[in-house]
């Protein structure tokens, strides 16, 4: 049985609190504030309809090789996800997620929301991700439902990648059964930079429809956008966008921020940073017979599972990782996750305060 040695007082390397527990816990890249200060200096047309929007829709079809994506600048990673699932469906219809995914387990019902009666159908697997197969399966045991699309999550809830093989598989299965294909690519930049392709090879090539991608966890002070590669899959989007709320007056604020995230690969810089962070720590851990790493590390996210005194010491020493889940055998499984602003000497605290920790067997 373990046991907590009584922990002495913290020393002043350890004072200040190490927030690990999300990339959402870092800051904003110098130069993403710098375009910020730069739109808020010059007047401009509201909703929509200024320079910055008009630049950051260029630079987008730019990166991602495609002249007719539609840009839809977002607030929130939520607002992001439920607004284009909606657009893509009408009530009573039915999309294919993970057990797992942020659309089902973390957004309070916001795709059903949005769209008064749209439903999600899950499906599990061990690595938070869809597989085929399963996804046949799913279609077959569900012929008596109007299942109209897929949705995926690239990183996904567990820190993993799909490969572009697998995407493609996704893909050709929407293809032959008439169904759009989502993507909540809210650590996309981390994907990209771990799986070494282009934006594109990730996206419309391997049939996806629409992307909701994140810059707030990587770097932006608060910067999602819905991308609709394919435009008849939507309708009116002004219209719904207006009636539920997301359309913002100043969409300089947020479309300056993609500007410079996407400038000099800034976006992939900062992603890869925070890969390269996630797996040293990971090298350390292979190391320590208290954590067992649950998942390969395909991006910036570390999962394991220790014993609940461990995490309670782990607390003790001022670091917080997110505590995912919690058993009956007395372990929990932790996430780490390391922003693009966490550097070598704070993964040299963290690895230097873990060592401290004593348990008694």
């Amino acid at each position: 049985m373990l046991k907590n040695q009584k922990s002495g007082r913290l020393n002043s390397t350890d004072r200040y609190p190490l927030l690990c527990g999300t990339d959402t816990a870092g800051g904003v890249s110098n130069k993403i504030l710098k375009k910020i200060v730069q739109a808020g200096k010059k007047k401009n047309k509201p909703y929509g309809d200024d320079d910055f929007t008009e630049l950051a829709k260029i630079e987008f079809k730019k990166i991602f090789k495609n002249k007719n994506l539609e840009f839809i600048p977002m607030i929130s990673g939520t607002a992001s996800n439920a607004f284009a699932l909606s657009l893509m469906t009408k009530k009573n219809d039915y999309v294919i997620c993970h057990k797992e995914a942020h659309i089902f387990t973390s957004e309070c019902g916001a795709p059903e929301f949005f769209n008064s009666g749209i439903k999600l159908i899950t499906i599990s697997s061990n690595d938070g991700k869809l597989d085929p197969t399963l996804i046949n399966d799913c279609l077959v045991d569900n012929i008596d439902k109007n299942i109209v699309g897929i949705s995926v999550s690239q990183l996904s809830e567990n820190g993993t990648n799909y490969s572009i093989e697998s995407l493609k598989e996704i893909g050709d299965i929407c293809k032959k059964n008439n169904l759009f294909f989502h993507m909540d690519g809210a650590r996309f930049s981390n994907a990209v930079c771990n799986l070494k392709v282009k934006p594109f090879e990730m996206t419309w090539k391997i049939g996806l429809d629409c992307l909701s991608i994140g810059a707030t966890k990587n770097g932006a002070f608060a910067a999602e956008a819905i991308i609709f590669f394919t435009k008849k899959k939507i309708c009116n989007y002004k219209f719904f966008q207006k009636r539920s709320g997301h359309v913002i007056a100043k969409t300089k604020f947020i479309s300056s921020q993609f500007i410079a995230w996407f400038q000099d690969d800034l976006w992939l810089k900062l992603a890869k940073k925070s890969n390269n962070i996630a797996k040293s720590f990971k090298n350390y851990l292979v190391q320590n017979k208290n954590f067992e790493i649950l998942f390969p590390i395909d991006g910036n996210e570390v999962f394991v599972r220790v014993h609940e005194l461990y995490y309670q010491e782990i607390m003790n020493k001022n670091v917080f990782p997110k505590l995912w889940s919690t058993s009956k055998n007395k372990f929990v499984i932790l996430r780490f996750v390391f922003s693009f602003d966490f550097t070598k000497k704070d993964l040299k605290n963290l690895i230097s305060r873990i060592n401290k920790i004593k348990i008694d067997s």
